[in-house]
């Protein structure tokens, strides 16, 4: 379990909501009430026994979003913040400035309404993120593009810790685990993603990702001009961090924790199916 460190709670979660779907899930690819259910239970029992601080960002719901937090959560550890179709940058600002401005505890989790989890495993990141100095975030994602895109090949680092293998990455998406105190220090390069950066460009700033390397893989990774737009955006929204900044070291599990639930992104070597029917068999 993880240090509670004299906090009342062990997490703070920043979860952002909004009523629409992007591109095309794995299940309820035509209806988002139902995806956001799933994914909120699936958070839920991932949570196992933690205690939990939750900011509720609701953009654009229709009010029956409240009540999937109300049904899994106490009240008194809820915090609603409800907005009118702000979007996705503005939303993304507001996590970041609720989890600094929180004192309930010191590990803090940004989460997008789109992922599904495996239940009782959100404690091992926590331990994981406890477990040394280079530890400074943490995707519960095992990215596709970890092993289909030649620039994130070969990891920096592996490590073994718990039942798992965790492994440095260059970039993952929105969602992740870190401290109040680093994402301190970080927020500056993260509210660029409000000003037009792109997430990917972010993170490569911040783990100081090689240019060149992207440049090398360019032609047979993906379509050039993408790469040259993200070259672009990490060095005009990074260029400070990449010369005189931290290195900061990002982790993702292997297996992973959760997976992103559009079709063309699902994390490997778990039957995602499966446990999907497990807990929709479960659910009341």
């Amino acid at each position: 379990m993880p240090k509670t460190g004299g906090y009342k709670y062990d997490l703070a979660v920043a979860y952002r909501i909004y009523p629409g779907i992007s591109k095309t899930p794995l299940v309820y690819a035509d209806d988002k009430y139902q995806l956001a259910r799933l994914c909120l239970r699936s958070f839920k029992q991932c949570l196992g026994d933690l205690k939990v601080k939750m900011l509720v960002i609701l953009d654009g719901c229709p009010p029956e979003y409240k009540q999937l937090f109300t049904e899994l959560f106490n009240e008194v550890d809820l915090v609603f913040h409800v907005y009118d179709g702000i979007g996705n940058q503005a939303t993304f600002n507001e996590q970041i400035d609720w989890l600094l401005q929180q004192e309930d505890t010191e590990t803090v989790y940004l989460a997008e309404d789109d992922y599904f989890y495996l239940p009782g495993q959100f404690p091992a990141m926590i331990d994981f993120l406890n477990s040394g100095h280079d530890v400074d975030f943490i995707t519960p994602y095992d990215h596709p593009d970890y092993y289909s895109r030649p620039f994130h090949r070969p990891p920096a680092m592996t490590r073994e810790y718990g039942r798992r293998r965790w492994r440095t990455a260059q970039s993952t998406c929105l969602t992740f685990l870190t401290t109040k105190a680093s994402l301190q220090l970080t927020a500056g390069l993260f509210r660029s993603f409000a000003r037009g950066n792109h997430d990917h460009a972010l993170w490569a700033a911040l783990t100081k990702f090689s240019g060149m390397r992207i440049w090398d893989h360019a032609a047979t990774a993906f379509k050039e001009i993408y790469y040259l737009k993200l070259l672009y955006l990490t060095w005009r929204y990074g260029g400070r961090q990449i010369s005189c900044g931290k290195k900061w070291r990002l982790w993702a599990p292997t297996p992973a924790i959760a997976t992103h639930i559009e079709s063309s992104g699902i994390a490997p070597t778990v039957d995602w199916m499966v446990e999907i029917s497990k807990q929709e068999k479960e659910k009341t």
